[in-house]
């Protein structure tokens, strides 16, 4: 899959107008694609729902920026997301 078409299937995916996202790669690069794609629905999720506090917020940018990091550690790129 060329990087534009992954990059707008994940923006489809954090934002909830796909359900599942399939790519083929190693395992490693796998997990950690999958950790951070799924914090960052997380977090688009959270700064959309109207209950949420700031500090669950702050939790949940937290965890996005752990593995966006660690993304960047296995694979060398940074997270565009």
């Amino acid at each position: 899959m060329k990087k534009q078409q992954l990059l707008i299937e994940s923006i489809n995916y954090i934002t909830g107008h796909s359900p599942s996202l399939k790519i083929k790669g190693e395992m490693k690069d796998l997990k950690v694609f999958k950790d951070v794609l799924n914090a960052s629905r997380n977090l688009y999720e959270g700064l959309h729902n109207k209950k949420a506090s700031l500090q669950e917020i702050e939790k949940l940018v937290a965890i996005k920026n752990t593995a966006a990091q660690r993304f960047q550690e296995a694979t060398g790129k940074s997270w565009p997301l």
